[in-house]
């Protein structure tokens, strides 16, 4: 089953990203934006079973993102976003290849 990875699982639902898979939160409550090598570790460790066909919802702190997104392409080669757009998750692919 495809999953759908989400930055922060915290003052924020992203349950309507559940249409593309299923959800799997990468880290929990508040966090502090300059645990920038804690963070990463979280999120490197959470996104260890993804595959180049899940998805990573766009949200969160910018810097906890960020981390999410080089995580992720360092594994694949590629993103796989989910946009928050007018009400909607929107997919959009970025691929180096």
């Amino acid at each position: 089953m495809t999953r759908v990875y989400v930055p922060n699982d915290w003052q924020h639902t992203a349950t309507d990203a559940e249409a593309f898979g299923e959800l799997v939160y990468l880290t929990r409550g508040p966090i502090r934006r300059n645990a920038i090598r804690a963070n990463f570790a979280a999120v490197d460790k959470g996104l260890e079973g993804s595959k180049k066909t899940d998805w990573l919802v766009v949200g969160s702190l910018s810097v906890l993102t960020a981390l999410c997104a080089a995580s992720f392409a360092a594994k694949h080669g590629r993103l796989n976003l989910l946009l928050w757009d007018q009400g909607r998750y929107v997919p959009q692919k970025v691929s180096s290849v």
